[in-house]
């Protein structure tokens, strides 16, 4: 037994590492430059925020949506890989093979070890996952630190060590990304579970420990955050939750100068919050269920979720379960996006495996925990005796099988679908723009309004994004003037994202406007550049 142990834990960690290998031989491969979804935030905000680190300007001001922790974690990755981007690669991609590691490990304590083999395949192999793994954001670095934290904190034996490295690294997830939040509700609700099976003086202790050192871990941020802004967390995160109950900042009746709270949130319609959220429950799983993990898991996993009911989970699985709930829960509040549910891929495939095989019910007892777990189908046959093992042993191989069919397809499809979408063009034209940049030999750094930042991070420029609503071409130049943009970008990114609102004739109608010049152009971008003179002398041209 030992030594089938240590086989498949090899087993794991060699397929982690081919995991990340592979994964980065995609991206370096294909993928030059990163796509204008997930790796927007990178270009517009991670990357940014990382780089004025390394210039000593370390502000809240830098941090609008997320905490400061990835930043450093970038800024480590990049002592051995010079450029930003490919270190943010190259950092997603060592945190998706290692939560693989972390997570095995952790399910193998809750579940029979072929559960959590099968469950760590699985999550490898979801679409999000895996396409995430070769790009630059800070969603893996998240999920790492979350397993790390849960792997920690959900051990049977009592030990402050333990709670003390699960309070750290809970505040290391948090200060990635705020929806960490979770992470000490999921304490708590731990505790009342209670699967170590801990005194009530322990349970207290360890509350105690975790939200001392989660605490004091967040402190410095706090403090920073209340003395730049008067708040003890400074975020926008707020608007994502207005834009999804209220559709926008502009709701009747909203506070003056917008929302600032969730309080106020809440308050201002409170009826309309509770029902709004209530819906948003059943409408996110239902899009977990067909979108993310696909419907032929999607009815397994809710099959499984039914099998509960009749075969309740462990004390030790309930607090796995308990922390997927609370997340998802938390996910409620904002837009749905199918790789938010990451984390809760590992709870989705645990009750399909559990369920398909009938593994993993671990007793509670000492004797029966030393006893071996029912083979595939057992508990399928004693339910329907009819139907012989074998065949539903069978039966569970297939289906696992074509389950693992479907994710690798979808993986394929995937990334068919981000090798076409590639911005490439923004690539010669921000070689070029930063030979025209220092050829002018500008005072300071120029500004560049596009509709992402992917050519402003190339071009080494300062990145303004075009605002909500415009006209094309005098209001655009106006606000372009008063907020001293440099350049302008028209190109296949701005005209999909325009393409409703904006005609073709107004962007060709900049090109003639008074101080406007065309420094750039080819049938995929054009790029324009705003003198600061009197507006209505001649332009360049």
């Amino acid at each position: 037994m030992k030594l089938l142990r240590l086989s498949i834990e090899g087993i794991i960690l060699l397929y982690a590492a081919a995991f990340f290998l592979v994964t980065l031989g995609i991206h370096l491969a294909y993928f030059p430059i990163g796509d204008i979804g997930v790796e927007s935030d990178f270009y517009g905000e991670l990357v940014v925020s990382a780089k004025a680190l390394v210039a000593h300007h370390f502000s809240v001001e830098n941090y609008p949506y997320k905490g400061p922790f990835y930043s450093f974690a970038l800024v480590f990755v990049r002592l051995f890989c010079r450029d930003w981007y490919l270190s943010g690669v190259i950092l997603n991609g060592l945190c998706a093979a290692a939560s693989l590691i972390i997570l095995f490990r952790l399910l193998s304590r809750m579940f029979d070890r072929t559960v959590a083999l099968l469950t760590t395949l699985a999550v490898s192999l979801g679409v999000e996952y895996f396409t995430l793994a070769h790009k630059a954001s800070s969603d893996m670095l998240f999920a790492f630190l979350c397993l790390c934290a849960i792997s920690f904190l959900f051990r049977e034996g009592y030990s402050r060590r333990n709670i003390i490295l699960g309070g750290i690294l809970s505040a290391c997830a948090f200060l990635t990304r705020y929806t960490g939040a979770c992470l000490p509700v999921t304490m708590v609700a731990m505790l009342v579970v209670n699967p170590g099976r801990w005194t009530r003086r322990c349970r207290s202790e360890a509350a105690l420990i975790y939200f001392g050192v989660f605490l004091a871990a967040c402190a410095p941020w706090f403090i920073m955050s209340y003395r730049e802004t008067g708040n003890l967390l400074a975020t926008r995160n707020i608007e994502s939750i207005v834009r999804e109950f209220y559709g926008g900042d502009g709701t009747e009746g909203a506070p003056e100068g917008g929302f600032t709270s969730m309080a106020q949130v809440f308050t201002h319609d409170p009826m309309h919050f509770i029902g709004h959220y209530l819906l948003n429950i059943p409408s996110h799983f239902w899009l977990d269920m067909r979108g993310f993990l696909g419907i032929d898991a999607g009815i397994l996993v809710m099959i499984g979720m039914l099998r509960l009911i009749v075969r309740p989970p462990t004390r030790m699985q309930w607090a796995f379960y308990i922390f997927a709930i609370s997340y998802f829960l938390l996910l409620c509040t904002v837009f749905y996006l199918s790789r938010f549910s990451i984390l809760l891929s590992p709870a989705y495939f645990a009750v399909l495996f559990s369920m398909l095989l009938g593994l993993g019910e671990k007793r509670r007892s000492a004797p029966a925990r030393r006893e071996q777990a029912p083979r595939a189908g057992a508990e399928a046959a004693r339910i329907f005796g009819i139907i012989p093992r074998t065949f539903l042993g069978a039966a569970a191989t297939a289906v696992l099988a074509v389950l693992l069919l479907t994710r690798i397809t979808g993986i394929v499809e995937a990334e068919k679908s981000y090798y076409k979408l590639r911005p490439l063009p923004v690539i010669d034209a921000a070689r070029f723009l930063k030979e025209y940049v220092a050829g002018e030999n500008r005072p300071g750094q120029a500004t560049i309004m596009a509709r992402k930042a992917h050519i402003a991070y190339y071009a080494d420029l300062a990145y303004a994004r075009y605002p909500r609503q415009f006209s094309v071409p005098y209001g655009l130049l106006r606000y372009a003037r008063n907020r001293k943009i440099d350049f302008l970008v028209y190109g296949n990114i701005e005209r999909y994202y325009f393409r409703h609102r904006e005609v073709p004739e107004g962007w060709k109608a900049l090109a003639s406007a008074d101080g406007v010049k065309t420094v750039y152009s080819t049938p995929s971008i054009t790029i324009y550049e705003i003198s600061h003179g009197n507006p209505s002398a001649p332009g360049r041209r």
